[in-house]
Formats: C-alpha cells, structure tokens, sequence
C-alpha cells in the first residue's frame, strides 16, 4: 500500500510539469504495481497467517484495525495482476491525460487493498469511499465517456454509501464496537430481528458495486462508455471487490445463514436470468459483454448462497476465471475500437482474421465463455453444479444449467461474427504491448484449465480458514 502511494505522489509531480512525461509514467505505474505484488508475495510466504496490526484509536469506542489472512491476499494478487496487464497495455492506447490515469488506477486499487485488510467496519468504509471516489474519476478519464454515465453511477454510489453508513450507526448503537471480531461475538446472541436487517441494509451498497440485481443500472452504460482499460479494471476487480465484502459480512454474521441463504439465492437468479435474457438481444460488443459480466456475478452469487466449503471454492475459483477472461474480452473489444472506431458486431465483422494473435484470443475467448473444456471456466462451473447437487438444490441447479445454454447462443455469435464470417479489411496495426496483453491472458486461460489445482488448493484452504474462525 505504501509503494502505490508514494509512486502516485510522484506522477502527482510529474503532471505538474510543463512537459509530460508520459512514458517515464507508465513506467513507474508498472514498476509500483509489479513492486505491490512482490512484496505481497513475500509477506504471504514471511508471515504466519493471520495476523493483525496493532490497534489505532480514531474515537472513542472506534479504532482501526488491519488483518491480513488468506481470503485477503486472494483478491490482493488478482488485482494486482490485472492491474499490471491494465498498465501494459495502456501504453499506446489512445488517452487524454495518461498521467492523470495512472494516478487515480494507483489510488483505487490503494484502496481496494485498504478494503480487503480492513478489520472493522469504520476502517473498510474510508477506504471504501476513498476507492468510489477514485472510480469514478477513472470513468470520466481517458475517452469521451458521457457525463451522464458518470453521474449515474456516483449517484448511485452515494446512495449506496449513506445507506452503508446508517447501517453502520445502527450497528454500532447495538454493539458500541465496529471491530469485526466483536461483532461476530455479538451475533450469535443478538436479536435475529434487528441484525437481518442490518445485514441487508449492509450489503445493498457492495451489492451496486457488483452489479448484482436489482442495482444493475449503471453496469450496462458505464461498461460500455467508460475507457476501454476502466472497464477491464470494473469488470475484472471493483465488482468481485463487492462480492468479497459482502462474503467477508456473510461470515460476521454467521448465525443468520438460513436467512441470508434464501435472499441470495433469489438475487442470483434474478442477477443470472436478466443479464443473460439482455445479453441475447444485444449487438454492441461492450455493452454484451457488461449483461454477460452481469450474468457472471449471478453465478458466483449463486455458488456463495449454497454457502458450503465446495460452493464457495468453486465460486472463488470462478472469480479467478471470470476476472482474467473478462479483462481478455474487453481489452479484444477496445482493440477492435482501437481498428476501427467502431463497437457493434456487425461493424467489426471479421476483425479476428486481420491479426492471428487477436484471431486466436477470441477464438479462445468465446469457447472458454461458452463453459467447453479443458478451459477454467467449464471447471469452476461443473464445480458450481456438484456442489448444487451435493446441497440437493437440484431444482436450482437446473435453473443454473439453463441460464448457462443461454448464454452459449450469445458467445457463439461473438465468435461467428468476428472470427468465422468475413468482414472488411483492417489496415491499422495493433500494437505489440496490446498483442502481448491479450496473448499472456488467452494463455493463462489455457494453462490453468489445463492445471487448475493449484489455485483448487489454494482456495479451497483459504475458504476453511474462513469457516474455522466463525
């Protein structure tokens, strides 16, 4: 976290100088995020886990308290990850104030990480406003995004946080700590009544982050205006950021599972059959692709609303697949923009035979969408439905197996229209830092479909840490 924010202080200096040094930027903002990891790595391999900072006293009754433990780490390196593809091929992308960008990506995932160290509520909402704030100036930097998205989705936002904020007072009126530890203590003797309805109330706001049914509305405009890089970083990042809050609530709240299992699974199905039923009539390549990643988040829901130790596993693995091949499919579709200028299928048709590397990535891209092995994503699925099945929720495991046919018709179509029909031909060049890009992700597609257990293991280790300090 200090790395992120020391090197944002000084691209802060560099965009004060009368010459832009934008390349000298994009190197710095690659060296700090790639610099994150390693020292997240090495405090991952240093430190027996978990453990937590010393206690910071903000008010009396509240302080500030940091863990870092398994779960933590999974969506540190993740993030970091995309962070450093974002960086890369963000260098000939065309961008008004690249400097400027760079900055705010290095202070939203600074406060991403704040997040997901956060011990006490009153710590994760700073850092949790700190990185709204940050996200939405990344919308309105880079292209020519509609003020009205924007403003669409700080409104939403706002509306989110105050919420959040009630019921954070309410909280701590019952049990005059926000400490996380304190509260899942309280919990389990606390009046069932009133601590439902906290949990709701809590959660409406990481849910808009997610995009999860029915606070969608800003998923769809904003995926499809905001700078092709933010949209990766959204898709990839801010929106599972929502889903591990809301797990990491989950587990405070431990005593109500039977409750919150039934309004999550409702919010699944509703999340999972309209971004799929939307996505089937639509032709404008982002757009698809942000009713896809609305589906997406369903299925996760999904899995986490079984709420057993192989349905979340296989939901964090899904996380895992979903993140990288989402940020390949839209770094494939600001390509074609990059080409063209244009977004709507029938406009780029046939983009895919102007270039082998873009030609293969969507051919991998659209298959490993579609859930066919030995790509990751059929894994984290088949993982999905035997859980299901496991729990005996088989009638909605038939529901899930019938949102996933639908969503094949519309994967099929990406790749019919931009790889298996014949469009015009490209002139424009795609840059090599972009060829790389996508190439490094359709690979890491195929190697952890192809050798998934590692991250199995990894996380099916860190959802029993979690069940074990319940």
């Amino acid at each position: 976290m200090d790395t992120l924010l020391i090197f944002s202080l000084v691209l802060a200096f560099l965009d004060v100088l009368p010459k832009k040094l934008e390349k000298l930027a994009w190197i710095l903002t690659l060296i700090a995020f790639s610099l994150s990891l390693c020292f997240s790595i090495q405090l991952f391999l240093s430190f027996e886990l978990p453990f937590t900072t010393a206690q910071t006293l903000i008010l009396p009754g509240v302080s500030s308290y940091f863990r870092i433990d398994l779960f933590s780490f999974f969506l540190v390196f993740l993030s970091l990850f995309v962070c450093i593809l974002i960086t890369f091929f963000n260098f000939r992308y065309p961008c008004e104030r690249k400097i400027g960008y760079y900055i705010l990506l290095l202070l939203c995932e600074f406060s991403l990480i704040g997040v997901t160290f956060s011990f006490d509520f009153f710590t994760l909402f700073v850092f949790w406003e700190m990185m709204a704030l940050s996200s939405y100036f990344l919308i309105t930097f880079g292209g020519k995004t509609d003020e009205l998205v924007a403003l669409k989705y700080i409104f939403i936002s706002v509306t989110g946080s105050a919420i959040l904020l009630f019921s954070l007072a309410l909280l701590f009126g019952q049990v005059h700590s926000l400490n996380f530890q304190e509260v899942m203590n309280f919990v389990k003797s606390a009046n069932p009544t009133m601590m439902k309805f906290i949990l709701v109330l809590m959660s409406v706001c990481f849910a808009i982050k997610s995009g999860i049914v029915p606070f969608h509305i800003w998923v769809p405009d904003t995926y499809q205006e905001a700078y092709t890089p933010t949209t990766v970083f959204f898709s990839s990042i801010l929106s599972k950021l929502g889903l591990f809050v809301i797990l990491r609530i989950l587990f405070l709240f431990f005593p109500l599972h039977p409750f919150f299992q039934v309004v999550l699974t409702i919010l699944s199905l509703a999340t999972m059959f309209l971004g799929n039923t939307l996505a089937l009539f639509e032709y404008n390549l982002k757009r698809l692709l942000a009713f896809s990643s609305i589906a997406q988040i369903g299925y996760i829901l999904f899995a986490i609303s079984i709420f057993t130790v192989d349905s979340l596993t296989a939901g964090l693995f899904h996380v895992i697949n979903h993140a990288i091949i989402k940020a390949l499919m839209f770094f494939i579709a600001g390509i074609c923009f990059y080409m063209t200028g244009k977004e709507r299928l029938n406009d780029i048709r046939g983009i895919g035979r102007s270039n082998r590397i873009l030609g293969f990535s969507i051919l991998v891209g659209s298959l490993a969408l579609t859930g066919v092995p030995p790509f990751p994503v059929f894994f984290s699925e088949l993982l999905i439905v035997l859980s299901g099945i496991k729990a005996g929720h088989f009638v909605l495991v038939f529901m899930f197996l019938f949102n996933l046919v639908i969503s094949v018709v519309y994967y099929i179509k990406i790749l019919r229209e931009l790889l298996l029909r014949k469009g015009g031909k490209v002139k424009k060049k795609i840059p090599i830092t972009m060829q790389i890009t996508i190439l490094l992700l359709t690979l890491g597609n195929i190697v952890i479909g192809l050798y998934p257990w590692p991250f199995l293991d990894f996380l099916r280790e860190t959802v029993n840490f979690l069940f074990s300090v319940t």
